[in-house]
C-alpha cells in the first residue's frame, strides 16, 4: 500500500536537546506537540488523531494538557528503537484510510547514560513495557546486560565472526552521524565534529562497540 499523495507531515516540533532537563516528559512532549501543531498551521481543535508513546504516558494525559476534549483515533505502537518511524506509518495509515484527518505524533524520554543501572546496583524499575521488563530483569539484569549496546553486541560479535571485522565501516557510520549533527542547531553534538583517529582511540564499551558507536541518548 503506498500513502503517497495521501498523508503527509506538515508540522514539525521539538524541544532542547540537554542533559538534565529539569521537566518531565509529558511536559516536553506537550511543548512539542503544540509546537508541531502550529508549524502545521492547525490548532488544537483540528486534532483529532493522536500517537502517544508506548512508555511514560497515555493519550488522555496528553490530550488533557494538550486542550483537546475529542479524538476519533488513537493508537500506540512498541517496537523499541523503531517506534518512530512505526508510529509515523500508522498515523499515515490512519490519514489514508479516513479514520482521521490530522495525527499529532509524540516521543520523548528524560534519558541518558548516567541514569542507567550501574555494575553491582540491583535493577529498579526500567520504562520499558511490563512484558519485556520482567524479561530483563529475570533473565537479563541478573548477568548485568541491561543496556541496548550489550544487546546489540552479541548480535555485531556473530556479524563479525561470518563476514570480519567491521571496524572500518562502523567508523564511517558514526563519523556520519557526528557530521549530520552539525547541521542541526539543537544536537548536543554539534561544535564538536568526529575525525578517525578520536573513533580508533576511543574506548570499548560492549565489544565490539567503542564509545562513538552509542547514541548520546542510551
Amino acid at each position: 500500500m503506498s500513502f503517497k499523495d495521501k498523508a503527509a507531515i506538515i508540522g514539525i516540533g521539538e524541544t532542547d536537546y540537554v542533559r538534565g532537563a529539569g521537566r518531565t516528559e509529558v511536559d516536553q512532549m506537550v511543548e512539542a506537540a503544540r509546537k508541531a501543531i502550529e508549524d502545521a498551521g492547525l490548532t488544537r481543535h483540528d486534532i483529532d488523531g493522536m500517537m502517544p508513546p508506548p512508555v511514560l504516558t497515555y493519550t488522555e494525559e496528553l490530550a488533557a494538557n494538550l486542550g483537546i476534549e475529542d479524538l476519533k483515533w488513537a493508537s500506540v505502537v512498541a517496537m523499541g528503537g523503531a517506534t518512530c518511524t512505526a508510529m509515523l506509518q500508522n498515523a499515515a495509515m490512519a490519514v489514508a484510510s479516513g479514520v482521521a484527518n490530522n495525527v499529532v505524533v509524540m516521543l520523548g524520554w528524560n534519558g541518558y547514560s548516567a541514569l542507567r543501572p550501574k555494575p553491582g546496583t540491583p535493577p529498579g524499575r526500567t520504562n520499558g513495557p511490563f512484558a519485556f521488563e520482567n524479561i530483563l530483569n529475570d533473565f537479563y539484569a541478573p548477568f548485568g546486560v541491561t543496556l541496548p549496546v550489550q544487546f546489540y553486541g552479541w548480535l555485531a560479535t556473530r556479524h563479525e565472526h561470518i563476514y570480519g571485522d567491521q571496524t572500518p565501516a562502523k567508523a564511517e557510520i558514526a563519523m556520519a552521524f557526528r557530521k549530520n549533527a552539525q547541521l542541526n542547531p539543537k544536537a548536543i553534538t554539534r561544535g564538536r565534529p568526529l575525525d578517525l583517529e578520536t573513533y580508533m582511540s576511543s574506548r570499548i564499551i560492549s565489544s565490539p562497540f567503542r564509545l562513538y558507536d552509542c547514541c548520546v541518548e542510551t
